[in-house]
C-alpha cells in the first residue's frame, strides 16, 4: 500500500529543461543552491531583516511578475532559470511555486 502511496504522489518537476515559463507571482529568486536554501531558511523563520541584507548583500533578488525565462535546471521543487533584465541575461534559483 506504501508503495501505491508513493508512487501515485507527484514528486516530479512540472517543469523541463529548456521550457518557457512565466513568472506568476513577485518571487524571491537566489544565484546559487547555497543561497537559495539559505534564503529558504530565513522565510520559514520569518527573519525579515535576514532577508533584507541578503537583499543588501546582492545575494537575493526580488523577480516580477510577468517576468518570462527559460528553465535550466529543472527540480522537484525549485528550478534555474535564464532571463533577460534588459541589459544581460541573469540565472536564478526560484521557487517552482512561483512559475507557470
Amino acid at each position: 500500500m506504501i508503495i501505491i502511496a508513493l508512487y501515485s504522489c507527484s514528486c516530479a518537476s512540472s517543469f523541463k529543461n529548456g521550457q518557457e515559463v512565466t513568472v506568476k507571482q513577485e518571487s524571491l529568486t537566489a544565484p546559487s543552491k547555497e543561497l537559495y536554501k539559505e534564503m529558504t531558511d530565513i522565510s520559514v523563520r520569518d527573519d525579515s531583516e535576514g532577508l533584507l541584507l541578503m537583499m543588501q548583500k546582492g545575494q537575493v533578488t526580488i523577480l516580477p511578475s510577468g517576468t518570462s525565462a527559460k528553465v535550466v535546471e529543472a527540480g522537484m521543487f525549485r528550478s534555474r532559470i535564464r532571463y533577460n533584465t534588459g541589459t544581460h541575461y541573469r540565472e536564478v534559483y526560484v521557487s517552482n511555486d512561483f512559475l507557470k
